[in-house]
């Protein structure tokens, strides 16, 4: 009888998964091989609410060696098992394999400007700070000078501002630079004109699909991309007159990438930056210590897609460089389209006062 002993294997892996032409569904190609043909085939799943099985190939019967699976619009994890029963003997041998395919997930950083407060200094009407950012003509020559005193490391104790004055100067210059939220019923995060606007800090966009071993962790080599975007970066509104009239470069950080723990529990997007030069030394300007570089006083702003094993949105936390957003600025994100959450903006002078140690500390 062993000659009758069935051998089946499963030959489409790792899977791959496209979008299919019927919006919220995916779909897949399954092949197999047996050793003995002519036997019955009998594909099944352990999660029929998140995958089926296409009309038009038979999922049972001789001519099932192959077929086309169908994913809902419902994320997470199924196990797929192929049956073959042999033709000569009625015995039967499977082979299975389990996967996950995420949410299109894009989060979106934008300053809330709405959320700021303006703490005048006494005296403001006669304040030279307060009327040299509020005045257009004086406002860039204003910035200008704190840029390039900062650049030589003036700061706290040697650039003649009060405590007061500084705090008006940061919420000034942040309220003058606010975003508007992506709009949640036309642009969701990933409308084109919204992307082309480029009014935002960044956007993050990330959604993959994988499988899974038998210990319950990521095979990182089975990982597919159906989302991955993280450019362009946002453009920050001028401060002077709070218009584009012209846009400072923001720097990116080097560890923008896609990543798995090294346990394989999280497969995640990191995207990172901040202010760019000019930005940075009016920050040591206002906010850096005396004699500090430039460069290592303003904190970075993040936020980092995560999916576990089993396919899952890790939730949104903030408030260490360990968490997955960084405490400021606002931001909205979203699922398959839709509006997830909204997080908002934590304490400006909290944020200020982190220096470009504050950036997100990549799990390991």
């Amino acid at each position: 009888m062993a000659s009758c002993s069935p051998i089946v294997q499963i030959t489409s892996r790792p899977i791959r998964i496209s979008p299919s032409t019927t919006p919220g569904q995916y779909t897949a190609t399954l092949t197999s091989q047996v050793l003995l043909p002519g036997g019955n085939y009998l594909w099944s799943t352990d999660n029929p609410n998140m995958v089926g099985f296409s009309l038009s190939t038979p999922s049972t019967g001789p001519s099932a060696d192959h077929v086309t699976l169908v994913i809902f619009a419902a994320f997470g994890k199924a196990k797929i098992t192929l049956t073959d029963i042999s033709p000569c003997s009625g015995s039967s041998a499977s082979d299975s394999f389990t996967f996950s395919l995420t949410d299109d997930v894009t989060v979106v950083a934008w300053v809330n400007a709405a959320a700021v407060s303006l703490d005048y200094p006494p005296n403001s009407a006669t304040d030279m700070v307060v009327n040299s950012l509020t005045n257009a003509t004086t406002c860039a020559a204003t910035l200008l000078l704190w840029s390039q005193a900062g650049q030589t490391g003036v700061g706290i104790g040697n650039n003649g501002l009060t405590n007061a004055e500084r705090i008006f100067a940061n919420e000034f210059l942040i309220s003058q630079t606010g975003n508007p939220p992506p709009s949640t019923q036309t642009q969701n995060g990933n409308g084109a004109e919204y992307v082309a606007s480029q009014n935002y800090r960044f956007r993050n966009r990330f959604q993959t699909f994988f499988e899974i071993k038998a210990n319950a962790t990521i095979d990182s080599s089975s990982l597919g991309i159906l989302q991955r975007e993280f450019t362009p970066d946002g453009v920050t509104p001028e401060p002077c007159s709070g218009l584009q009239l012209f846009s400072k470069a923001v720097e990116d950080n080097t560890n923008d990438a896609l990543y798995a723990t090294t346990d394989a529990s999280i497969v995640y997007q990191l995207k990172e930056n901040r202010l760019g030069p000019q930005g940075q030394a009016v920050n040591q300007y206002l906010n850096g210590p005396t004699g500090g570089d430039f460069t290592q006083t303003t904190p970075w702003i993040w936020s980092v897609i995560q999916f576990a094993a089993d396919g899952t949105t890790r939730p949104w936390l903030s408030g260490s460089v360990n968490s997955n957003l960084q405490i400021f600025p606002a931001f909205q994100t979203y699922k398959n389209g839709e509006l997830d959450a909204l997080i908002f903006q934590g304490n400006l002078m909290t944020f200020i006062d982190l220096n470009a140690t504050s950036q997100y500390r990549i799990p390991q």
